[in-house]
Formats: structure tokens, sequence, C-alpha cells
């Protein structure tokens, strides 16, 4: 059987400290543009650590979202996830 789900977007965004200090958060102004044109069913999540990116992946599985969007360019991962710096999913 498959989810129900919704057509709302589920944010996800990661920076490193230069582009977050100057106040680079795109998926943030998305977010709020997408609530502008009605979507208030957006979520938006800001994490710094892969054990956040394990809670949020989380959160959205148990979402109602239909649409994941992800930029990660701080994070860099060894372990069994495997998301390069770098990498939008």
């Amino acid at each position: 059987m498959t989810k129900k789900t919704k057509p709302e977007v589920f944010i996800i965004e990661s920076l490193n400290l230069q582009d977050e200090n100057d106040h680079l958060q795109e998926g943030d102004l998305i977010s709020r543009m997408l609530h502008l044109v009605g979507k208030a069913g957006t979520q938006y999540y800001y994490i710094r650590t892969e054990r956040e990116l394990e809670e949020i992946v989380d959160l959205f599985d148990e979402s109602d979202c239909r649409y994941r969007s992800g930029s990660f360019s701080s994070l860099v991962f060894d372990g069994p996830s495997g998301i390069p710096a770098g990498e939008n999913v």
C-alpha cells in the first residue's frame, strides 16, 4: 500500500560557516516564497551534523510531504550515509 502524501515540500539545508555568516540560507528563502503562494505545508530545516540529518530524514519519512529538497555544502560524512560535501539530494 502506497503512503498518501500531499504536494508539499520538505527542505533540508546545511551551509559552510562562511555562507552561514553571509546569510545565504536559500532554502529558508524558498520556504518563505512557497508559503506566500499558498504552500503552507512547506517545512524547512537547517542542520549542522550527520546526527541531525538522520533525525530530519526520519521526520520526512513521518511527514505527508511528497517532495524533498536538500542542499549540503558543509557536511562531510565518513559513515554509512555516504553523502559527500556539496551533494544535492
